[in-house]
């Protein structure tokens, strides 16, 4: 039988890839923190599906393809190249055409499709005859250097920080834009397994606002509660778990859909740098 064009990356070698992405920081940043986290949660969860594509089996090759199925609700991909230059963009356009690893003929989903590569992704559905739908977001990073220096206001004496637990992941899912069938295990991983910090009423159990720490370890399902908003609360939330990513070396980021004015101007006035605009993607077969 025929090898593929992409050869599925020994999780001894997913090191290599990572050196490999380090080369585009920051615009590599979404791709190689979510190796990272799922690493840690191969690690805590049995039959986590996670696998990592390089071409002919090369991890300094430049391009990287993950196929990811958190949980049985929702199987995506993440493609990625570290080149710029237009040969090479077409080498992968033609990866992507020829490869078996993804099925075509049924939905596809594509998580953060670097701004470069987008132009590619939907010249492939035009070829390929599918339908592409895609929402744009502003991916924005705090450097961790600068990120060591925040500094938290002293709350006024009847509020307290307190990580979330399993407890408050129905609120969270309950509020989270994109609640859908098994959006509620998502949740949970992340406040579980990643972090969720939530700001509190001294004596409740209930939090006012919250932010997480998502499945790709960037900034997550930022909220708060109607009548506790105007109040600076997402950015209280939001420092102090980008303090906590900072601290151990990691730079907090996030994804902010295009037209989300509040979340773009919180993180915004935070110090958050724009990296660039990513494409979540889904392409389905045409009606005929």
């Amino acid at each position: 039988m025929e090898s593929d064009v992409l050869t599925e990356i020994s999780p001894t070698r997913y090191f290599e890839v990572l050196e490999t992405l380090r080369t585009d920081w920051p615009h590599s940043i979404h791709v190689y923190y979510l190796i990272k986290n799922f690493i840690k949660w191969i690690n805590l969860m049995d039959g986590m599906d996670f696998k990592v594509f390089c071409p002919q089996s090369n991890t300094k090759d430049g391009v990287v393809l993950i196929q990811a199925k958190p949980n049985d609700a929702y199987l995506m991909y993440m493609i990625h190249s570290v080149h710029k230059n237009e040969n090479d963009l077409t080498k992968l356009k033609e990866i992507l055409k020829e490869t078996n690893v993804i099925n075509w003929s049924q939905r596809v989903s594509f998580e953060a499709t670097h701004e470069k590569l987008n132009p590619i992704l939907k010249e492939l559905a035009e070829e390929k005859n599918l339908k592409y739908d895609h929402y744009d977001y502003h991916q924005v990073w705090l450097p961790s250097m600068k990120a060591q220096n925040i500094k938290l206001e002293n709350l006024s004496n009847n509020l307290e920080l307190r990580n979330l637990e399993e407890q408050h992941a129905d609120i969270v899912n309950n509020t989270w834009a994109y609640k859908r069938p098994g959006s509620l295990e998502f949740v949970q991983n992340s406040i579980v397994l990643n972090k969720g910090i939530g700001l509190f009423e001294k004596g409740c159990d209930s939090p006012m606002s919250w932010n997480t720490i998502q499945h790709f370890y960037g900034l997550g399902m930022l909220y708060t509660l109607e009548e506790y908003r105007k109040k600076g609360y997402a950015s209280v939330v939001t420092l102090a778990l980008s303090k906590d990513l900072a601290d151990s070396g990691i730079d907090p980021y996030a994804c902010i859909l295009h037209d989300n004015i509040p979340s773009l101007t919180t993180f915004d006035k935070l110090g958050f740098e724009k990296i660039c605009v990513v494409h979540w993607g889904v392409f389905s077969p045409k009606s005929v």
